[in-house]
């Protein structure tokens, strides 16, 4: 999961253009990022796409930070590699 923390941390980083470790994995991406719902769209967009998988909208508002993000990035991956 460490690999889709950095990874996640990565775009997250290219989409608020802050340095990807000034991240904290725990942090509320829009409470102290300031990311807006666009952000995570982009953000979950990104993912479906380099993985092939798909996110539930309706669990949008639990993808608050980026170790929920990884998480739940995971779960999508389970059996696959």
């Amino acid at each position: 999961m460490n690999n889709y923390v950095s990874e996640v941390q990565r775009l997250v980083g290219e989409i608020l253009r802050v340095s990807p470790t000034a991240i904290d994995p725990n942090a509320n991406l829009f409470l102290d990022f300031g990311m807006d719902s666009l952000g995570l769209f982009d953000l979950v967009v990104e993912l479906e796409e380099i993985h092939d998988v798909s996110f539930s909208q309706e669990d949008y508002p639990s993808l608050v930070t980026v170790s929920s993000v990884a998480e739940y990035l995971a779960k999508l991956l389970q059996g696959r590699q």
